[in-house]
């Protein structure tokens, strides 16, 4: 290849590169000697370098998350530069797979068309803020929620690669094999991964590859689902969270209370710390309704969660950041610690109306077609589930946080599928505006997270 081309190609995958940068630098100042990275980086010296016998009292006093927590042990052990080069890896796989997955679902005929996406991609993909991932620790959080995330993207990806009827290898299979064992040993994964694995198979072209690939990523995640269901140790972390985060009245909870507590606790997020992710997200649904369509009626809708957005952003920074009220997530029906209960169904209400809202404008700006179905699983099974079913643990209080990641990534994966399918960028008033918002997003989650090292590390 010529030096000319070698250069053509760098340009291309510049956004790879600026990622790669960004994290590169922040993980120089990570630090992982606090909260349970504590525990995680002396296990293996405090078991005698018995993995055996601590993944078996994991696995009958805590979690079925043993793969897991082997891994992050063994992490623990050495230097943290290991898992600061692994860890950077891991998110660039993450943004590559998300970009696989996008780029299946609308592929791209024009190469201007392609740079301006990639911009796009990339500062949705920075909007993220990192600092979620240190919620329990680096170490911790990572190789739970990053590593479990890039390859079950990863692995989503290839399945729907392997639909066009392309030869894979042998080690394409193994790498596929043990990519989605270690994500589906994340125990909730497993439930998501299942349903998706459903939906591929009946939207998906059939050939041998992707049928082998079908059955060996089933195989991966029923193993880890009978894991999850029979391990003892699920019970007895739950009962132990319940008295250590003072949420054992959580049985107390009626089913709409679960519902109200899964489903606030996320809408809380998203509108009660400065998040461009979901602005972003209702910000493309109302450039493309205007790009695709002049019904008067369709137009109005697509500003809903817009002003949703705006409204409760707006009432949380008042009522609460300018008060300095904490938020507090878990509540018995009977006894709101935080807000009125008329304030809490309120806010349950307004996030249902936005989440059925933007499903229904994705289905009509895809034409009702099969992307349409695509664009709704992503947002339901991978965004929505996850966030629902945290509000009916009691480990809700310690997990939402970082639960919240299932959401913001499947608004990027919707956000990119909308975009590239409405053509948006090729209006360079769409496309200002969404890089300023995009660039605005990015620079607010990166201080989020370089406030986070410069106070723990």
């Amino acid at each position: 290849m010529s030096i000319k081309g070698k250069n053509s190609k760098l340009k291309f995958y510049w956004d790879y590169f600026v990622i790669a940068g960004i994290f590169l630098i922040l993980h120089l100042f990570m630090q992982t000697d606090y909260w349970d990275d504590i525990v995680t980086c002396s296990a293996l010296a405090k078991n005698n370098f018995d993995l055996i016998r601590y993944m078996d009292n994991v696995y009958h006093s805590w979690s079925s998350r043993i793969l897991v927590q082997a891994v992050g042990i063994i992490i623990g052990y050495f230097p943290n530069i290991l898992w600061k080069i692994m860890d950077v890896l891991f998110v660039l796989l993450l943004y590559h797979s998300i970009n696989k997955i996008i780029c299946f679902y609308t592929p791209l005929s024009n190469k201007e068309s392609a740079k301006k996406y990639s911009l796009f991609l990339a500062l949705s993909f920075l909007c993220f803020p990192y600092c979620l991932m240190a919620s329990a620790g680096w170490i911790t959080t990572t190789t739970v929620y990053t590593w479990c995330f890039a390859l079950s993207f990863y692995g989503i990806s290839f399945l729907l690669s392997a639909s066009k009827g392309n030869k894979l290898s042998f080690c394409n299979y193994l790498f596929f094999g043990l990519a989605l064992l270690y994500a589906a040993n994340f125990d909730i994964m497993s439930i998501v991964l299942l349903l998706i694995w459903i939906v591929l198979f009946l939207m998906s072209a059939k050939n041998k590859s992707f049928y082998i690939l079908y059955v060996e990523g089933l195989f991966a995640i029923l193993l880890n689902l009978i894991l999850f269901l029979a391990c003892p140790g699920n019970m007895n972390r739950m009962k132990y969270d319940g008295i250590y985060h003072g949420t054992s009245d959580f049985v107390e909870l009626t089913f709409l209370g679960h519902l109200r507590v899964g489903i606030n606790s996320t809408f809380y997020h998203f509108v009660s710390i400065p998040n461009t992710a979901l602005f972003l997200c209702c910000l493309v649904l109302v450039f493309c309704t205007l790009a695709k369509t002049k019904n008067t009626f369709i137009r109005l809708l697509s500003f809903i969660p817009f002003a949703i957005d705006l409204f409760w952003t707006g009432y949380m920074f008042v009522f609460y950041t300018l008060k300095n009220r904490q938020l507090t997530y878990i509540y018995p029906d009977d006894d709101f610690i935080v807000g009125s209960q008329p304030e809490q169904y309120c806010a349950m209400f307004s996030a249902t109306i936005m989440i059925l809202v933007i499903l229904y404008l994705m289905a009509y700006l895809t034409d009702f077609s099969k992307l349409s179905l695509q664009l709704i699983w992503i947002l339901v099974l991978f965004g929505l589930l996850p966030q629902i079913a945290v509000g009916f643990t009691t480990t809700a209080s310690a997990s939402v946080i970082r639960t919240s990641s299932f959401f913001y990534f499947a608004l990027i994966l919707c956000c990119g599928i909308l975009v590239r399918s409405c053509h948006l960028l090729k209006n360079r008033l769409c496309f200002i505006l969404l890089s300023i918002t995009g660039s605005a997003g990015a620079i607010v989650s990166l201080l989020q997270t370089i406030r986070h090292i410069m106070v723990y590390g």
